[in-house]
């Protein structure tokens, strides 16, 4: 460790350290995910600077909300979305972080209202438009951002079949 590195440096070190544990254990599964859950978010909002840490933890956060709906719960309640947010602005030229930060996103919109709305609240489209703006040459961003707007679109039609009378239904 270099010395005169001050508090400021001991923080930077804690924060890589953060997000270096979180990449190599996140993806353990476990019974109980609030755990690898919590740690997830918390490396992501303690400004994770290195991008590929950012990004394996948006790997990370994108298979537990693939495994349930509890999950998914446990993402939006510890602010996944707010979090996954901050690192597609952060690191906006990075294509790793975002294509793992929209399929994230995609998994945790996986029948779950709630998400929809936050994500409107963090302006999802925006996020999802200027990944495909920055990174044009890339065909897994623009398919990761596709599939998130469908999962949107899935959801209200889905929403609006329930709430319409069946084709040939008597009036």
């Amino acid at each position: 460790m270099q010395t005169g590195t001050g508090v400021r440096g001991l923080l930077s070190i804690s924060s890589h350290r953060a997000c270096k544990t979180l990449a190599s254990s996140a993806l353990v599964e476990s019974p109980d995910a609030t755990w690898g859950v919590s740690r997830i978010i918390s490396a992501l909002s303690e400004d994770c600077l290195d991008a590929q840490m950012v990004a394996r933890a948006c790997v990370a956060l994108s298979s537990l909300a693939d495994v349930s709906a509890a999950n998914q719960t446990k993402i939006l309640d510890r602010g996944g979305i707010e979090q996954l947010a901050a690192a597609m602005r952060t690191h906006e030229r990075e294509e790793a972080v975002q294509l793992w930060a929209l399929v994230a996103l995609q998994n945790i919109l996986h029948q779950n209202a709630r998400s929809k709305s936050e994500i409107a609240a963090q302006n999802g489209i925006e996020l999802v438009v200027n990944a495909m703006d920055l990174h044009k040459e890339s065909s897994s961003v623009h398919l990761a951002a596709c599939q998130v707007g469908m999962s949107r679109v899935a959801s209200r039609i889905a929403s609006a079949t329930l709430h319409q009378p069946h084709w040939g239904a008597k009036k």
